[in-house]
């Protein structure tokens, strides 16, 4: 399971940080919140309606083909989407 996080802008994101959020996770929600990896981003991709744009990421992060998951024109800023895309070629999904 991945997790996205926007930090602030006077926030820096930490390995302290990054165990205080796996920490809160634990305890406020359950160890099966836990995320495998938390990584954090500039911006969440959002439709041009205001809605977060999970799905669509969630088949990129799957290797989906874009030309069908990703439709730029729907996204209120499509360069948002840029970061998944480069991240699913790296990643090792098991």
């Amino acid at each position: 399971m991945l997790l996205f996080v926007v930090i602030q802008d006077d926030c820096s994101f930490t390995p302290a940080l990054q165990q205080q959020i796996t920490q809160s996770l634990r305890q406020q929600c359950s160890p099966r919140h836990v995320p495998d990896r938390i990584y954090s981003i500039l911006e969440i991709p959002y439709t041009l309606s205001g809605k977060k744009m999970e799905v669509p990421i969630k088949k990129i992060l799957m290797r989906m083909d874009n030309a069908t998951t990703i439709h730029r024109d729907a996204i209120r800023n499509p360069s948002a989407i840029d970061y998944f895309v480069e991240l699913a070629e790296t990643l090792v999904l098991e």
